[in-house]
């Protein structure tokens, strides 16, 4: 088995989709790879490879489920403390990421309790986002801005 230094390195080689028809499915075996050990520190890396610019969307799509297979805890934490990298390349994906999130009842309440650990800038651009693509969380986002000016005042 291969340490996650070197599926890392593996992840940046397949990386490239248009440079081999075999690059996005070796990239999604190594996203397997490093998901099956559930190590928390490769959630970042794994993040850092959403792009809402990619023609490749059914491997962003296989990425996002690949991510889902870490304790919600380290998944959400993930999410929350690498929003803004993940707002800066890939808002269109984040969005669906906290979708997804903000409809599980323990999912959300987790994300709630823990949305202090977000980048203040980045997550009201993604409130703003999600307020037109994603209205029926608008109520619970009005909610969280008011919780965010709150403890900013």
């Amino acid at each position: 088995m291969k340490t996650l230094n070197e599926l890392y390195l593996d992840l940046k080689k397949f990386g490239d989709f248009d440079a081999s028809p075999d690059n996005p499915e070796l990239f999604l075996n190594t996203v397997d790879e490093i998901a099956l050990q559930k190590d928390p520190s490769s959630l970042p890396v794994l993040l850092d490879y959403f792009d809402d610019e990619t023609e490749y969307s059914w491997v962003m799509t296989s990425l996002r489920k690949a991510i889902e297979y870490y304790s919600r805890e380290n998944y959400i934490n993930s999410i929350i403390i690498n929003l803004r990298s993940l707002c800066k390349k890939a808002l269109i994906w984040t969005d669906e990421i906290v979708n997804s999130i903000l409809n599980g009842e323990e999912d959300k309440k987790y994300f709630c309790t823990h949305i202090h650990l977000a980048e203040r800038e980045s997550l009201l651009k993604l409130f703003d986002f999600m307020e037109k693509e994603s209205p029926h969380h608008a109520t619970l986002i009005e909610q969280l801005r008011k919780e965010i000016e709150e403890t900013q005042n």
